[in-house]
């Protein structure tokens, strides 16, 4: 061992516990820790946490990284001009787009710096809830709304994880992992401000990213007929395929985007600015569209300046 400090992590033990001692890696790590403790301009920093601790939070990390490999339902696009898919969009990199959307909401409400909101909720807990929410679909993949959302099997299973996942906590934690737990319920049930404030974000940040695609002409995969798609993908784009279902509110026109869609969804079809309690997060997604589509539909802006 190089430390032996009471109390105190030591990091070639960790290589030991994982049972990679006496491998090249371990002789590399081995090398880098002890010049670092020789190197009188700086020392490696020995954190004061328990190998479990440091296992747990590891564990975490790892959780949040894995999910920006799970593609997300009805993201999937291609080239105008060639067949070529690009990528979809991520799990991860959703919750990113829907915090970073947050983070601005309350910025302009409550200004740079706040200790709670009106409902009492910190700026880390709401964080939180919006980065592990849809983590469970890091083993069930990705649920659409109009999908197999409500599935008895799939929601023990996302329990499971979460419970798994909190597991994983620092013990001082479990205070913090209360609330995560409360406002995770509060946004199911969209019952307070910052319940809301995650529901809304969430369902605007989808509209956005497909906003994003439709600016650069990747245009939405809605046929069920493509040869070029795998059976999962088929069975995806079935759930994904509301062209019908919405037609007659989009106009006579049936080539529209699929922005278009889920517009449609959040002002028409089920409201959802209903809960944006600022009115941020809607004008955000006027904006948007305004920007990328140069006009805002005269059915959108009736049904909301309506209500």
């Amino acid at each position: 061992m190089i430390y032996n400090t009471t109390n105190r992590v030591e990091y070639v033990y960790i290589l030991e516990v994982l049972k990679i001692k006496n491998t090249e890696i371990f002789d590399i790590f081995y090398d880098v820790i002890k010049n670092e403790v020789h190197n009188t301009n700086g020392r490696i920093k020995i954190p004061n946490a328990s190998y479990d601790e440091i296992l747990g939070l590891t564990n975490q990390i790892r959780e949040v990284a894995k999910s920006s490999t799970v593609p997300r339902s009805c993201s999937t696009r291609y080239s105008p001009k060639t067949i070529e898919k690009i990528a979809p969009e991520s799990v991860g990199s959703h919750t990113n787009l829907m915090a970073t959307i947050i983070d601005r909401v309350l910025a302009h409400r409550y200004g740079s710096y706040f200790s709670q909101t009106e409902d009492n909720f910190t700026y880390r807990e709401i964080m939180e809830v919006a980065r592990r929410h849809d983590l469970p679909e890091n083993v069930i993949g990705d649920i659409p709304d109009n999908g197999n959302r409500h599935n008895s099997e799939l929601a023990i299973t996302e329990r499971a994880y979460h419970k798994e996942f909190i597991k994983n906590s620092p013990s001082k934690e479990l205070k913090f992992e209360e609330r995560i737990k409360k406002l995770q319920d509060s946004m199911n049930l969209k019952n307070s401000f910052s319940g809301r404030l995650l529901y809304a974000a969430d369902k605007v940040s989808a509209i956005i990213h497909v906003l994003e695609l439709d600016s650069m002409s990747y245009s939405p995969v809605l046929s069920t007929t493509d040869k070029n798609l795998s059976s999962a993908e088929l069975e995806a784009m079935k759930i994904c395929d509301c062209r019908n279902e919405h037609h007659g509110l989009a106009g006579p026109s049936t080539d529209f985007k699929a922005s278009e869609l889920w517009t449609i969804d959040y002002f028409k079809t089920r409201k959802l600015y209903d809960y944006d309690d600022t009115g941020l997060i809607t004008a955000i997604l006027i904006m948007d569209t305004i920007l990328i589509n140069g006009k805002w539909y005269d059915w959108r802006r009736k049904d909301y300046e309506d209500n």
